[in-house]
């Protein structure tokens, strides 16, 4: 296939990729968990508030919440308004560019730039692992690229 992948395909063409990608999201979801630990070191999984709901991950000594999604597949304005309260601020983690809510609060985060760092901080595993995501061809045993 010429782009690789349905997914991407779709997402090349400025459409909302059918949800497919069940199974992905779920491995993306535990590997952004993995790579916030990496990066920050004390992470709040599901954290749950009655007033701004239960976000992915939140990193307490950085007002930071993460939201995981495999991309911005809708506006996220409500997210940004309950997340960006008090102070904190909020970032998207994504596989693939898709819908970006502009806020001065929010900063979304692609997988390339996720593999780049986390190869920087010698975690070589999990930046391999950022490309199957890309790749659409997501293998929990895989840990190098070929």
């Amino acid at each position: 296939m010429k782009f690789g992948s349905y997914t991407a395909a779709c997402l090349r063409a400025g459409l909302v990729p059918n949800d497919g990608r069940n199974n992905i999201w779920k491995g993306w979801q535990k590997h952004c968990e993995e790579m916030a630990r990496v990066i920050y070191g004390n992470v709040v999984v599901q954290f749950k508030d009655d007033e701004i709901g239960i976000p992915d991950v939140y990193i307490p000594n950085e007002g930071l919440f993460i939201e995981v999604k495999t991309c911005g597949y809708k506006d996220f304005k409500e997210q940004i308004r309950r997340y960006c309260s008090n102070g904190h601020r909020l970032e998207f983690w994504c596989i693939f560019k898709g819908i970006e809510t502009k806020s001065d609060k929010v900063r979304y985060v692609y997988a390339e730039e996720l593999a780049k760092t986390m190869k920087a901080l010698g975690r070589r595993d999990l930046a391999a692992k950022c490309h199957q995501f890309i790749r659409n061809v997501f293998d929990e045993e895989q840990t190098i690229l070929n």
